[in-house]
């Protein structure tokens, strides 16, 4: 791998992307001539090595997914770790191609989608050629459209029909954000990106992406345990520490982000499900974690007095639902008795006269589903 070392030493000096390698040699040897060789104008690459086993073409990105690694995205919500390739138009014709992503054929291993989810982010020259014949994709979707991302949903995808005018190009940047609850024992990954001939599927350029990982320690997302509470009532979402630099992201229901940082104030008008996004700065690993904040569509207010001999007042909101009642669990006893509710009042006076010393249950039962319960001590 000396060669290599040497490579990347003079890469350093050329070139801003010292990750990005274009590998090109011809061998020459006067028993073994090219075959159909283009060598004017226009000069076809793809087709002469395909053509010749004496060209070797090697396009090849090594990420590093590491502290200090190849971080993109300059977004106080995320952490790319990738590369950039352009993509385009090398011919004097106005032409479209296909973007497929995937790993090698060879590869019997777990792909990089397996551990990994899988970004692409276009900058606007390829964003607009792509959106021109109405974002044709296969196992891709659109995830942040305002940064022009997208994310593959699927270890085999594709970009269709984006066209280019003669020599026109646009760069596009895939990158890595290993899944700390996927990871296995593998440290290294190839994952390919072909660019095609859309109408013959003639491929015309490609990257390599080599990705080594580093043993770390891992780490899990907690947004606590699931809530119910009373309509209305303020509510703060915490997320556990995990203990290095991180962003904490929070996602509505719908997938909309609603807001970075460890604490969040939701509304608590109606029952959703919130999702976590945990994101280590150092070499964007990440993991995600659920919560749902339950509303009761009913419930008990108070009961006073409490302790009662004779009569307890029971102060409850039912208003949204069809039908309540109350049961009232004996102590030691499956025993219950049942006392309807009127569900446009806000109080029902139970009498406990006849009840013998001791701790009860008082259930709220609304449409059929017990929603909230007190306890009641009878003295």
């Amino acid at each position: 791998m000396k060669t290599m070392a040497w490579i990347m030493d003079y890469y350093q000096g050329i070139n801003d992307a010292p990750e990005h390698f274009c590998l090109l040699s011809r061998i020459v040897a006067t028993g073994d001539p090219m075959t159909d060789e283009t060598v004017g104008i226009p000069w076809n690459l793809g087709h002469n090595v395909s053509e010749n086993n004496n060209i070797a073409w090697k396009n090849i990105s090594v990420i590093e997914v590491q502290q200090g690694g190849v971080v993109g995205g300059t977004w106080s919500d995320d952490q790319l770790v990738g590369a950039t390739v352009h993509i385009g138009n090398a011919t004097d014709e106005v032409n479209t191609f296909d973007i497929s992503f995937g790993p090698p054929k060879s590869y019997s291993d777990n792909s990089v989608f397996d551990e990994a989810e899988v970004t692409v982010t276009f900058d606007e020259t390829s964003w607009n050629k792509w959106s021109a014949n109405g974002k044709q994709r296969e196992n891709i979707e659109i995830s942040r459209e305002h940064r022009r991302q997208v994310i593959l949903k699927n270890k085999n995808a594709k970009l269709k029909n984006l066209k280019f005018d003669p020599h026109e190009r646009g760069l596009i940047n895939v990158s890595f954000n290993f899944l700390t609850k996927r990871l296995s024992s593998k440290k290294e990954f190839k994952y390919h990106v072909k660019q095609s001939i859309s109408s013959t599927g003639e491929v015309v350029g490609g990257e390599t992406y080599h990705i080594k990982l580093p043993t770390r320690p891992t780490f899990s997302a907690n947004a606590g345990d699931d809530i119910q509470i009373s309509p209305n009532s303020p509510i703060q979402l915490n997320a556990s520490d995990i203990y290095e630099d991180a962003i904490y992201n929070w996602y509505a229901p719908d997938g909309t982000l609603i807001q970075t940082g460890r604490d969040i104030s939701v509304p608590t008008d109606s029952t959703r499900k919130y999702k976590l996004e945990v994101i280590a700065t150092s070499d964007g690993f990440k993991d995600y974690d659920e919560v749902e904040v339950r509303v009761k569509p009913a419930e008990i207010i108070s009961i006073t007095p409490n302790p009662a001999s004779n009569i307890a007042i029971v102060e409850y909101d039912a208003q949204q639902v069809n039908s309540a009642y109350l049961m009232v669990s004996m102590p030691f006893s499956a025993s219950t008795d049942i006392f309807p509710l009127d569900i446009n009042q806000n109080t029902y006076n139970l009498n406990v006269s006849q009840y013998q010393t001791g701790v009860y249950g008082i259930l709220l039962v609304v449409d059929g589903q017990v929603v909230d319960q007190k306890g009641l001590i009878v003295e």
